[in-house]
């Protein structure tokens, strides 16, 4: 199953509004005059920070790249933050490849070591300057993401500048940039509304239309608060003698906005106050699901006339189809949701989610479910939904799914206790990943499985990974053999347990053929399901099993083929595909191309890391140390080989590899440390034959000898060269010069 993108499109660009915005001249020249690397607009609610920002971008978009991320409590989690993030400065600059996405969304990165180092370096590369707007930063507050945030922020190159608009200051070195000059800031004193720009607010977007009096008193009262001076300016519009409400005014922020927000609702039509109230529950609108939440119809005149005369209503989209209320506004409904109507939410929660639910959009569903605070609908929609979330590379929002849950809820059922193993599994803890899926074996399930995977099969499954992953052939061939019979057909699992069955039989010395059969079956099965990383990870190791058999043309086709499906289903940085690199890698050294296979292999290397075990780990490891020797780098040919044998050591049972890896260092050795002109001329004479096309028979007919004679020679030359094939013995003349025809004396070997 290949990664699905996690974008909101709505998300990606300013929020938008028919009512003209005040040129706030003085303050948008501020920003254009920063030269900072980091812009932070930070204010409490209603300030203003949003719409700015916006300004400040739309005056900019004609000559520089402008990247917009509309954040809100759903991105508290690292993937989705960054996958909005890399999906803005993609579309806002179309030099991007499509490298950091593929990277954020493989199993085994990470957003510091493996996605922003791509993204910078791509960043570096463009023309033009780039700005990433972040809104409402304040909304997320996981670590990693702050963390990652400021490494983009700490290496970004000159042309790329990052505005952060929030409610308060984010966790960021702010003191040190503030120092070195590298932080802007615009603050709630610098958002305040003079005088003349409170007058063409309330004229221009509100048609209210007060005195110079009226107007200075009016923004006094509100210190130029933007959220402030609209309410106000929707109450005064309704009433009698709009002069005589700005005189009596008063009180602070809060009060104001309490009291104006409760007076605002309360001019409402009835039927658009019941609207504004149950609508409050959604973080996004439609008409549709503002219908489904409502119960009642009308809702896109009803968001037709908010739009209209109400402030606190966003379009989302150039269509009109998606609104967003003002954060500040909308948590003040809230509030007066539960002060008219306690106790109504949790059933307008439960509505959304099964709209979200019958639009194919789950997670938006799951979230809805778990505010409606009723645990059976939460439950199943859980079970329902982690498998998408986790194949999506979401693993810390399936974690926060199954923490929110009712505490029994997981240790009780076997299709969350399944999740919960296979979430620890992908994230590296291999221990409790088994201890879980051990639990999911024994425990009743409330409904069908991830995958038509079936109860007993759960913690088998696990295991069989788990086993793989650590290296432990015996083990994880013990566990698949037990899984074949529980998996049915049309499962996605099933080309994981025949593939790795089939992996841990060859390396544990099984006949080629019936492994090739095997890996090759896995691969159609998975082709046939749709099951991408399944078909990448089995064609990979089909190659692999051909390149260490010493069939490299054979190799080289699976290994393109194989690379060719990574590259179609967007997994070139899954670590499915490492295998591909590693077989290429073998070929590439069986045909003295050893620079090119040294890169293929520090390619099988690093994706081996992000997954897929200490095996695949290893076998790339001894391809790194082949390649490096033949290039005459010794002392990094002996690293590698260091390395692997680190790897294997840690593996429970590696098969036959650490006697492939005590082979390597012998001929390693030997290459650095042996004689290697102790071959007599005749050998060196058959050594140069078998460096051409001829066959061995024909081999022994052109030096008069017996094709028997001949065996025992190229017997001592194996011998002594340390190799095992032809390939290797040609390959390891090459290294040590032993092919050039002997000079006869006197001769110079220039001019014959």
């Amino acid at each position: 199953m290949s990664s699905e993108p996690v974008l909101v499109a709505t998300k990606l660009r300013p929020p938008q509004s028919r009512r003209p915005l005040v040129e706030r001249t003085a303050l948008l020249g501020r920003l254009d005059a920063a030269a900072a690397r980091l812009v932070l607009i930070a204010a409490p609610a209603g300030w203003g920070k949003s719409t700015v920002a916006a300004s400040w971008c739309a005056r900019r978009a004609d000559r520089e790249a402008v990247a917009w991320v509309s954040l809100d409590r759903e991105d508290d989690e690292p993937t989705r933050f960054w996958a909005h993030v890399v999906g803005a400065l993609a579309a806002a600059a179309p030099g991007l490849s499509s490298r950091p996405a593929a990277l954020l969304h493989a199993p085994g990165t990470t957003v510091v070591r493996h996605v922003l180092p791509a993204l910078v370096n791509e960043l570096e590369e463009l023309a033009v300057p780039v700005n990433l707007v972040l809104d409402d930063l304040h909304l997320v507050r996981e670590g990693e993401v702050h963390e990652a945030l400021g490494f983009l922020i700490a290496h970004a190159p000159a042309h790329l500048r990052i505005v952060i608009a929030t409610r308060a200051d984010p966790p960021l070195p702010l003191a040190r940039m503030r120092a070195s000059g590298e932080l802007a800031e615009i603050r709630a004193a610098d958002l305040a509304f003079s005088d003349a720009e409170a007058g063409r607010m309330l004229a221009e977007s509100l048609e209210l239309r007060l005195g110079p009096d009226d107007v200075r008193v009016l923004r006094a009262r509100t210190e130029g608060w933007a959220a402030g001076l609209c309410l106000a300016g929707l109450r005064a519009r309704s009433v009698p003698d709009a002069s005589a409400f700005v005189t009596d005014l008063a009180g602070d922020d809060r009060t104001i906005v309490e009291y104006l927000s409760a007076e605002v609702v309360d001019q409402q039509e009835p039927a658009l106050r019941d609207f504004l109230l149950k609508t409050s529950v959604l973080d996004r609108l439609c008409a549709p699901l503002c219908d489904a939440v409502t119960g009642d119809g009308g809702a896109a005149g009803a968001l037709a006339a908010l739009e209209r005369t109400n402030a606190f209503l966003l379009a989302l989209d150039g269509r009109r189809e998606w609104y967003r209320y003002h954060h500040l506004f909308r948590d003040l409904l809230r509030h007066e949701l539960e002060l008219r109507a306690p106790g109504t939410a949790p059933a307008l929660h439960t509505r959304a989610a099964e709209w979200f639910t019958a639009a194919g959009l789950p997670f938006e569903a799951v979230g809805h479910a778990l505010a409606a605070e009723r645990p059976e609908g939460a439950v199943e929609l859980v079970a329902r939904h982690w498998y998408g979330a986790v194949m999506s590379g979401r693993d810390a929002l399936v974690t926060r799914w199954l923490d929110a849950l009712p505490a029994g809820a997981v240790p009780g059922d076997a299709r969350l206790a399944f999740a919960r193993a296979l979430n620890l599994l992908y994230g590296g803890r291999l221990r409790e990943a088994e201890e879980w899926g051990a639990r999911a074996d024994e425990l009743p399930a409330a409904g069908p499985f991830a995958d038509g995977l079936g109860p007993g099969g759960a913690g088998t499954l696990v295991r069989a990974i788990a086993r793989w992953q650590t290296g432990d052939l015996g083990g994880a061939a013990a566990a698949s053999r037990r899984l074949v019979d529980l998996v049915p057909r049309d499962s996605s699992w099933l080309p994981v347990v025949t593939g790795v069955l089939a992996m841990a039989r060859h390396w544990r010395g099984a006949p080629i053929a019936p492994t090739l059969a095997e890996l090759r079956a896995a691969a159609e099965l998975a082709r046939e399901g749709r099951f991408t990383t399944g078909e990448v990870w089995s064609l990979s190791h089909e190659a692999l099993v051909l390149a260490e058999a010493g069939r490299t043309e054979e190799a080289g086709d699976v290994a393109a083929e194989a690379r060719e499906a990574s590259a179609r289903h967007g997994l070139d940085e899954y670590w499915v595909a490492s295998a591909a690199h590693i077989a290429q890698a073998i070929v590439l050294n069986a045909a003295g191309r050893a620079e090119a296979g040294a890169a293929a292999a520090a390619r099988g290397l690093e994706l081996s890391r992000r997954g897929s075990g200490r095996l695949e780990e290893a076998v790339a490891l001894l391809a790194a140390a082949d390649a490096r020797a033949q290039l005459g780098e010794g002392d990094a040919a002996r690293e590698a080989l260091l390395d692997a044998e680190r790897a294997l050591a840690a593996c429970p049972d590696a098969g036959n590899l650490p006697a492939r890896l005590s082979a390597a260092l012998t001929r390693l050795r030997r290459r650095t440390e042996g004689p290697l002109d102790d071959l007599s001329a005749r050998e060196r004479e058959v050594l140069r034959l078998l460096a051409g096309s001829l066959s061995q028979r024909e081999i022994a007919a052109s030096l008069h000898m017996s094709p028997n004679t001949l065996k025992t020679h190229t017997r001592r030359i194996f011998r002594k060269l340390g190799v095992s094939t032809r390939a290797e013995a040609v390959r390891r003349a090459r290294e040590a010069d032993l092919l050039r025809a002997p000079v006869s004396p006197g001769v110079n070997p220039r001019t014959g």
